[in-house]
């Protein structure tokens, strides 16, 4: 299965019943472009909501085609053969997608994405892979997280420009966090956590600044 099929099958399985069979290159119907321009794809034809279009895959080259060329070529293929042209893209870097939207050129990318502004179309699959939890040990609380956020953005510490070169108390932070004194206690004892794998008591103390 080519990268053509992949795409079709994408399609098909993305809007049932709105996409048909893809059919092989060129058709009875179908406008012949020059020789040059059609050697620079795989090209295929397929109903797409009622529409006649072309998939159109670059060719594997020894050097990438610049994006600049490749939006020019596909408008050439479009102009040529009368047919909307949707660009099949697979492992492409995310400048040249940039450019292809920054362009409003059709595109789609199996499992990931179909940008098709001609369609008015522009979908994108989510993650969907589960999170991972961090273990026990290896996690930043939230009040953790805004005592140091709050301890970095101290004017001291950028007027210095050496974050950590300037001494200060978890308890002084705990109302620029917004924390009890009790929760800005705990803290240090996270970040502590955080590093090594189990601090002393004498540790703990000192960290928390008692």
């Amino acid at each position: 299965m080519n990268d053509l099929d992949v795409a079709a099958r994408y399609l098909q399985d993305l809007l049932p019943d709105m996409v048909g069979e893809l059919e092989p290159w060129p058709s009875s119907n179908a406008r012949t472009p020059p020789h040059f321009l059609a050697s620079l794809f795989g090209l295929a034809e397929i109903d797409l909501l009622g529409n006649r279009v072309l998939l159109a895959n670059v060719r594997t080259q020894g050097e990438p085609m610049p994006p600049s060329r490749l939006i020019g070529q596909v408008h050439r293929l479009a102009e040529k053969t009368g047919l909307r042209v949707i660009v099949v893209l697979s492992g492409v870097s995310p400048y040249i997608r940039s450019r292809l939207i920054e362009s409003r050129v059709d595109f789609v990318v199996p499992g990931s994405q179909v940008f098709a502004p001609s369609f008015l179309m522009n979908l994108r699959e989510r993650d969907s892979s589960p999170t991972v939890p961090l273990p026990i040990g290896e996690q930043l609380s939230h009040p953790a997280q805004a005592v140091l956020i709050a301890a970095l953005l101290r004017p001291d510490l950028e007027e210095r420009g050496i974050p950590g070169s300037v001494s200060w108390a978890p308890l002084d932070l705990a109302r620029e966090a917004g924390y009890s004194r009790m929760t800005a206690s705990r803290s240090p004892v996270n970040w502590w956590r955080l590093t090594w794998s189990a601090p002393s008591a004498r540790d703990e103390r000192r960290a928390c600044g008692s």
